[in-house]
């Protein structure tokens, strides 16, 4: 039998470095565009961007637990089809066994460090929905940081007088939130590109994992035929090889 714990979800022990730097990050960064960014902002601007702010964060919040929550392990009951030699049990054909999770997992498209859990058919469509909120997410955070900042730089802040921030100088705020901006950017950069990979791979009728099997194979392909064109292309001395006779 196998000793290694099943793990069901993304909130089951132990916690992934990614997951826990990822959660830090993100906190950060919306921390400070609730503090540090909001609250200087014009009324108009406050207005509309409140409701956007805080339609995409609970969407985001609501994807990212129903993605992380969700134990997506093949619940296959059959007498057929593969057999997995570590569940020991006969799973679906779509079905790929987890090192990190210990478990298979259905229509198993990849494990996501970031939830640290593992994405399959149980889940796919909220983890698509979670990229989706994020991107709106960092749309907004990204806009409105961008325009406080412009601001802040015109007005050399002297709309910051309030008591809560005395004790705070301009400088550290507006550091501060270029930082969170520069974090919000990488976030809704990785978002775009890792939707827009799953558009691709949803067009191919293919899962991350069948991409990245196919492009390994298709690398050992080419190194052994690169490999092979060396050895039959190469010039051969046969005097090295033969006698010559004067």
């Amino acid at each position: 039998m196998n000793a290694i714990k099943k793990r069901k979800n993304g909130f089951e022990r132990p916690f992934g470095g990614v997951q826990i730097l990822s959660l830090s990050i993100f906190s950060y960064t919306l921390l400070n565009f609730t503090v540090l960014c909001i609250p200087f902002l014009p009324l108009i601007e406050v207005t509309i961007c409140i409701g956007f702010f805080l339609i995409s964060s609970f969407s985001t919040g609501l994807f990212w637990y129903k993605t992380s929550k969700t134990d997506p392990s093949d619940q296959t009951i059959s007498q057929t089809g593969p057999f997995c030699n570590i569940c020991l049990k006969f799973v679906d054909i779509t079905s790929k066994h987890c090192k990190v999770c210990n478990k298979c997992v259905l229509n198993f498209d990849h494990h996501c460090t970031v939830i640290n859990n593992c994405v399959g058919g149980h889940n796919y469509r909220n983890f698509i929905y979670l990229l989706i909120s994020v991107i709106c997410q960092q749309t907004c955070v990204i806009l409105f940081t961008t325009l406080f900042l412009v601001n802040l730089f015109k007005t050399e802040m002297q709309s910051i007088k309030r008591s809560a921030y005395k004790k705070l100088s301009p400088e550290a705020i507006a550091f501060s939130n270029f930082l969170s901006l520069l974090l919000n950017v990488m976030i809704f950069t990785s978002s775009i590109a890792l939707l827009s990979m799953h558009a691709y791979l949803k067009i191919k009728g293919i899962t991350t994992y069948q991409y990245i099997v196919k492009k390994r194979n298709n690398e050992i392909a080419q190194t052994e035929e690169s490999q092979h064109s060396k050895i039959s292309g190469r010039d051969v001395d046969i005097t090295k090889i033969a006698p010559v006779f004067n």
